[in-house]
């Protein structure tokens, strides 16, 4: 389960968006768009497409996603694996004030069609984040297999409670500092809870570092602290993201200034 991986020294090994509806508090978009990210010196990395203006693909190791959009938000990502027939995808429905309020996963299989067998539900508190449920489904059964509830101060979360139920229950909670400069990664993608491959996971331990007002410095379980930093560009773009798990853990960005 995700918080035993966690408790296990695993956090944030494998991050491959979240952050809510436009407001005050989300910077201009920049106008250097990242083009690549490097993770661990090369050991892997994923490169980033647009057009119009839009990312439409990112390409990794072993597959690449697409996504597709109506009046320029983002509605269904499809994830292309290997020599697969059919990509798997996610649609995405939104609240009528913008705000993200289902994911839909659907898998090709027999007989010759595509199934649902996963869902995501966002709940809110005044247009911030205050829950999401994440569930398996089988035909008309959906089962709730975790949820993460937030707590949030000036724009930030502050404490996740991460909650397994299968296959017992399991409840873990973990608390974010943050620094004061306004989030890197809303700067580079208003859609990163969708896009951004740091969060396309949608793991609700990551959402923090996605959705708050600033940057995660720490994260602290149990009495175990994660340090997290950021290095900037000459302009002002996160360069290099950096954390301990206790293994040393880097990702930097290159950009396109065209």
């Amino acid at each position: 389960m995700k918080i035993l991986k966690h408790l296990s020294g695993y956090f944030f090994l494998l991050i491959i968006c979240w952050s809510c509806k436009k407001n005050n508090d989300i910077p201009v978009v920049a106008a250097c768009k990242v083009s690549k990210a490097i993770f661990n010196s090369h050991q892997d990395s994923i490169m980033y497409f647009y057009t119009d203006g839009l990312l439409t693909q990112l390409d990794y190791q072993g597959g690449y996603y697409k996504f597709e959009y109506i009046n320029g938000q983002p509605v269904k990502r499809k994830l292309y694996v290997g020599p697969a027939i059919k990509p798997d995808y996610d649609n995405l429905i939104y609240n009528t004030n913008g705000t993200l309020a289902r994911i839909d996963f659907y898998e090709y299989g027999q007989p010759d069609n595509y199934f649902l067998y996963g869902k995501i539900i966002f709940t809110y508190n005044t247009e911030q984040l205050e829950k999401i449920e994440i569930y398996s489904v089988s035909g008309n059964v959906s089962t709730l297999e975790e949820d993460y509830t937030y707590t949030s101060h000036s724009g930030n979360i502050v404490m996740c409670r991460a909650a397994d139920y299968l296959p017992t229950f399991q409840v873990a909670n973990f608390n974010y500092t943050y620094d004061n400069s306004l989030n890197y990664f809303k700067k580079q993608n208003l859609y990163g809870y969708i896009l951004d491959p740091l969060f396309i996971d949608t793991d609700g331990i990551l959402l923090p570092f996605a959705m708050s007002k600033n940057n995660v410095t720490n994260v602290e379980i149990n009495g175990v602290n994660t340090p997290y930093s950021y290095q900037l560009n000459s302009k002002q773009d996160l360069f290099v993201f950096h954390w301990e798990t206790p293994i040393h853990h880097n990702i930097v960005f290159e950009y396109n200034c065209n």
